[in-house]
């Protein structure tokens, strides 16, 4: 099981290039086959294969208190391809090239699964870490 922050992303986020309330986040789900993380390299969307990406969702009801960063649960309706078995967290723009990763975990309840049309639930961690804490 992994989580983390994308380096390039904590850093993105340190510089105000990232702004957690101000930008359009988004959760997607990845299929692992298609993907490995190099966290010391990958920097943005464009660095995950688009075969990865199975399904994007906007992350709304977020916060910040303190360095934790907190937000809604995730509802994703009818997840018909591959076989999810983790999340990615990035700051979407116009291009997949300069949207930058912020998180990479496979630490959550329900995944992996062989994705057949039923719809999923992403609940984020109501402890003391939520989502991430920096």
């Amino acid at each position: 099981m992994t989580a983390f922050l994308y380096p390039h992303g904590k850093g993105a986020m340190l510089r105000k290039k990232i702004g957690w309330i101000e930008d359009d986040i988004k959760v997607a789900l990845i299929d692992k086959e298609f993907y490995t993380p190099a966290p010391e390299n990958d920097a943005h969307l464009s660095d995950i294969p688009e075969k990865a990406v199975l399904h994007i969702g906007d992350l709304s009801g977020r916060k910040l208190l303190l360095s934790v960063a907190f937000g809604s649960d995730m509802y994703f309706p009818m997840v018909s391809a591959g076989n999810p078995g983790a999340v990615v967290i990035y700051s979407a723009s116009a291009k997949r090239n300069t949207s930058w990763l912020i998180m990479y975990t496979d630490e959550i309840d329900g995944l992996p699964f062989s994705a057949n049309g039923s719809d999923f639930w992403l609940r984020w961690s109501k402890g003391k870490s939520s989502i991430f804490k920096l």
